[in-house]
């Protein structure tokens, strides 16, 4: 979502005020975070994957689970063609003709794009998964409901993809055709949805965590610790969310007042 917005942004009216002091040290502090905390994870992501993908085969959830492990490695991938392009563009080419520069612009753009609708998809498959975890601890009765088939789970993701790629070309559109309150519109309509959602789906691990806690008596509780990553999962969540908040605030094109207002409104 935060690529989209940087390119309504990067095509609005400049007006009076200039944030781009503040903005490069906000932008320097969330992509440090973000490279911080994703790198230092990957790779115990990928372990905790391999480990359980036997046993994660017979549950309803595995779909999801294998599609998010997917799309994860591609993420990845593109994150390091995108730095790439980068380091070469600035660094190693000396010629800076039309065609360079659409080349490698290009090439960053395509694959900053779809780190974009990937991050997007498999947030809204991140609250399914948990809401599924929910019914299954809690509703055992109805996983027959939950339990979708291998070809209904990917028209699902199938179409989430169509979905965000189209959210993407109004974007697009209202950006190159002078139309950018529109296209801004939809796009913090679409951005406040896919919030609340990530982060109401998310809450659900509370109760899971604490009734997990009344067996932390049996031995393969304490050596699984099952609870701590129900707990941590909730707070990698929000605590992705709340990293933003002050990007988002500080890029407003808006008096210094206004910004302030904004922090109180949101205290």
């Amino acid at each position: 979502m935060d690529f989209s917005y940087n390119i309504l942004m990067s095509y609005e009216n400049q007006t009076e005020y200039d944030f781009s002091t503040v903005n490069r040290i906000l932008d320097n502090y969330i992509l440090g975070s973000y490279i911080l905390l994703a790198f230092n994870s990957f790779p115990c992501y990928i372990n905790v994957y391999q480990k359980n993908k036997e046993q994660d085969k017979r549950t309803a959830v595995f779909p999801i689970i294998d599609h998010l492990f997917k799309t994860v490695i591609a993420s990845y991938f593109f994150v390091v063609v995108a730095y790439c392009c980068g380091k070469i563009y600035l660094k190693l080419i000396d010629d800076r003709s039309g065609a360079i520069d659409t080349i490698f612009l290009l090439s960053i753009f395509i694959a900053l794009a779809i780190i974009a609708i990937l991050c997007e998809v498999n947030q809204i498959l991140l609250s399914i998964l948990s809401i599924q975890r929910f019914i299954l601890y809690f509703l055992p009765g109805y996983e027959k409901f939950i339990d979708f088939s291998e070809k209904t789970m990917k028209n699902l993701i199938w179409c989430l993809y169509a979905l965000l790629n189209f959210e993407g070309a109004i974007i697009l559109y209202g950006t190159f055709f002078n139309k950018v309150q529109n296209a801004l519109k939809i796009y913090v309509n679409f951005y406040v949805f896919l919030n609340v959602l990530v982060l109401a789906s998310a809450t659900l691990y509370i109760p899971i965590m604490y009734s997990i806690q009344k067996f932390t008596h049996l031995a393969s509780a304490q050596l699984n610790k099952p609870q701590r990553y129900a707990l941590w999962q909730l707070i990698e969540v929000v605590t992705e969310k709340i990293i933003l908040m002050p990007i988002i605030c500080f890029s407003l094109d808006a008096p210094l007042h206004e910004v302030h207002h904004l922090w109180k409104t949101l205290e």
